[in-house]
């Protein structure tokens, strides 16, 4: 192997290493938390070899509380659980965020001739800390008849609970589904004390070392710093083309050279004199005549034509132009030309003091 491609199996392996060190560090960390948080656990196993690290990722820990309030909207005290406390689903969303939860679908079957019975089924993927995604699939079957168990459960609570339980049952069913996703992923439990509730929760992600990534790399800065500052592509190109003199046609985008249009210098001017080498005053001097942009003649020139558009509106007609025509600015010189030609064979406006 050569000195360089031993250098380049060095800079690959240094990220690795540096992710073995994290890992330890999260180890440390889940015996230090152990007693005082919820620690989630959305990654199937806690040992890497060194092969199977990303590269120029870190590990992130994420904490989130939740309140136990039940005014704020995370939490509900479940009929079947007095005294306990479990997620709604405002409380249960943060989870997923926390943990980077990603829904693939979810699904309700559901036959209108049974309409007390639904079955959800849903689908959530998770990355686990070597960067692999792992998926979760599970289902929940929601059975409202009378007889059936949660059906009489309900009932004992109130017959109005188990009434807009029936009304919802798809949602319902689809709700279930997804809670027992969660509870598979992130080894949650279903209900909660106040006490233990007020702990915070602990989980560990997989997230890109974006400074490690674009280090030594302008390429990556600069696209980095667009995305921040919200520049487009097309203006940060038309901004460095201004910058290097190139011309961009806005309504083609074409980009072309721009002319240098360096003027030459004036020759210098004696101060005149006769021939005994005395100044004389009245002799001309040199006069140098600056070469002018055939553009900018034709924009004076087009400017004064409108200007006189405008005249001929006031003496003929003793009126300005009508604002439903288009606007003078926008036509072409052909149009103008007619339109110019047209007002001065009109007559003059009786009360025009023009």
């Amino acid at each position: 192997m050569t000195e360089q491609n031993q250098q380049t199996a060095v800079a690959l392996k240094d990220p690795h290493q540096e992710l073995v060190r994290q890992m330890k560090a999260v180890r440390q960390v889940l015996v230090q938390y152990r007693d005082t948080a919820h620690i989630l656990t959305p990654f199937a196993r806690t040992e890497w070899d060194i092969d199977g690290l990303p590269p120029f990722h870190k590990i992130s820990q994420r904490f989130v509380t939740i309140s136990t309030e039940e005014r704020f909207g995370e939490v509900y005290e479940p009929e079947q659980a007095k005294g306990k406390l479990a997620l709604t689903k405002v409380g249960l969303q943060k989870l997923d965020m926390l943990a980077g939860l990603h829904w693939l679908w979810s699904k309700v079957i559901w036959n209108p001739n049974e309409p007390l019975v639904a079955r959800g089924e849903a689908e959530a993927e998770v990355q686990d800390l070597d960067g692999t995604w792992r998926n979760f699939l599970d289902g929940r079957t929601v059975d409202l008849r009378d007889g059936a168990p949660e059906a009489e459960r309900l009932r004992k609570t109130s017959q109005n609970m188990l009434d807009n339980a029936r009304k919802n049952i798809i949602q319902l069913a689809e709700t279930k589904s997804k809670n027992r996703v969660r509870r598979g992923i992130l080894g949650l439990q279903s209900s909660f004390t106040k006490k233990d509730l007020e702990k915070p929760f602990l989980v560990f992600k997989l997230v890109k070392d974006m400074e490690r990534i674009v280090a030594n790399n302008p390429v990556l800065q600069t696209a980095m710093a667009m995305k921040e500052l919200n520049i487009s592509t097309e203006l940060y190109q038309q901004a460095a083309a201004a910058v290097r003199g190139e011309v961009i046609d806005m309504r083609t985008g074409e980009i072309t050279a721009g002319e240098q249009r360096h003027l030459p210098a004036p020759p210098p001017v004696a101060p005149p004199v006769d021939e005994s080498g005395l100044q004389v005053s009245d002799i001309p001097a040199t006069v140098v005549q600056e070469a002018v942009d055939p553009e900018t003649i034709a924009r004076d020139s087009r400017d004064q034509q409108i200007a006189r558009i405008n005249a001929l509106y006031q003496s003929k007609l003793g009126k300005e132009r009508d604002d439903r025509k288009a606007p003078l600015s926008i036509l072409t010189e052909d149009e103008l030309d007619e339109v110019e030609g047209f007002l001065v064979k009109l007559k003059d406006h009786p009360g025009s003091k023009i």
